[in-house]
């Protein structure tokens, strides 16, 4: 079971890379279709989320944030195994073949080459850590969209 887990990580981080390859263009998210309950989660659709954590949770993890937010009743996921699983109902497939991607403004912390997307004219890369590791920044913004490859 211990070397099944480094295996099935090694095949999902190869996945994502082949199908990023794949994007010559960023994805382009639309203007919220949803008004907005509070500035910090943006419900943009179904399958995209944009969350400017406030200046409080800077140097705090990102799933932090996504913890007081559902606390607050603006945001619903389920987690499992340090990976987030389904966002407001929405759940990733078993294969993998659908699933939540999270992208961030913080350059340092973005991988261009792994996937893209557009929001509001600009673009941000595939957030090289995931929710239980990635520091907000000042001013960030992080991205999940519900991605089919």
């Amino acid at each position: 079971m211990k070397k099944l887990i480094p295996v099935v990580a090694i095949v999902l981080i190869l996945l994502v890379a082949l199908c990023a390859c794949n994007q010559k263009e960023p994805t382009k998210i639309d203007e919220p279709t949803t008004p907005a309950t509070d500035s910090s989660v943006i419900n943009v659709s179904d399958t995209t989320i944009v969350l400017a954590p406030t200046s409080d949770y800077v140097g705090q993890t990102l799933l932090s944030f996504m913890q007081a937010s559902t606390l607050k009743g603006l945001l619903e996921f389920s987690l499992t195994n340090g990976m987030v699983t389904s966002i407001n109902g929405k759940e990733n497939t078993a294969d993998y073949s659908k699933c939540w991607m999270l992208y961030t403004s913080d350059a340092n912390m973005a991988n261009t080459a792994w996937g893209t997307v557009e929001y509001q004219g600009n673009v941000y890369g595939s957030a090289v850590k995931g929710v239980t590791e990635l520091n907000i920044i000042e001013n960030g913004l992080y991205i999940w969209v519900y991605t089919t490859f």
